[in-house]
């Protein structure tokens, strides 16, 4: 059966993103791309080509996600691969082991949150602030973010760290830090000033970070 939420599926070269509400696909907005809550289910379309399409099925499961949403995700790729006419190639993603080329798709950095859309993932607001959050980036060239208790015993030498106090943004580069990390750390801790804080967000950089 065909869903009205995939009527324009693949019509053209990028990326589309479901989630699963209540056992259908539901599309979330491009600002919220490459960011996944990990009590969620996502569908993830690549399309590729310009006169001739291909395309990448990719259902995401999030590390707390429900036997439902799963359930649900992988059925709904089948059907969206149908309405493609059969031509998609199916990926099936788990939270902390996706493939690289999934991770590719999400510059610069896929990012994990916390919850899923039966708390409160449709009041998502971008400018609310973090009263308290540490992210913690890991991986060389497909990198991931993902929110770790924001206490000392959390920090790690060879990760980088963001600190966000409401509209404070700290970046943290310990000493055991890849280079690699260093640099994609300034772009994400941009990336969230502009996309949460609507670049109202001051960034700090500390960059001499001791971790025993």
């Amino acid at each position: 059966m065909d869903h009205p939420a995939f009527a324009e599926a693949g019509s053209g070269a990028g990326i589309e993103v479901w989630t699963i509400e209540q056992f259908e696909p539901v599309p979330i907005e491009k600002k919220m791309y490459g960011k996944f809550f990990n009590g969620d289910s996502y569908i993830v379309l690549k399309t590729t080509g310009e006169d001739t399409l291909s395309y990448d099925a990719h259902f995401w499961l999030g590390s707390n996600t429900t036997q439902d949403k799963k359930g649900s995700a992988a059925i709904w790729t089948i059907t969206l691969d149908d309405m493609l006419g059969g031509r998609a190639v199916h990926h099936r993603e788990v939270q902390g082991h996706e493939s690289s080329q999934f991770l590719g798709y999400f510059q610069p950095a896929i990012r994990y949150l916390e919850g899923g859309n039966e708390s409160g993932f449709n009041n998502v607001e971008t400018n609310a602030g973090a009263e308290k959050r540490l992210l913690r980036l890991s991986g060389c060239d497909n990198m991931r973010i993902e929110e770790v208790p924001a206490e000392a015993t959390s920090l790690t030498k060879d990760h980088c760290f963001i600190l966000e106090v409401d509209h404070d943004i700290f970046v943290l580069m310990p000493e055991g830090a890849k280079a690699t990390q260093r640099r994609k750390i300034i772009s994400v801790a941009n990336t969230l000033r502009d996309d949460y804080h609507n670049g109202r967000a001051t960034i700090e950089i500390i960059g001499k970070l001791t971790v025993k």
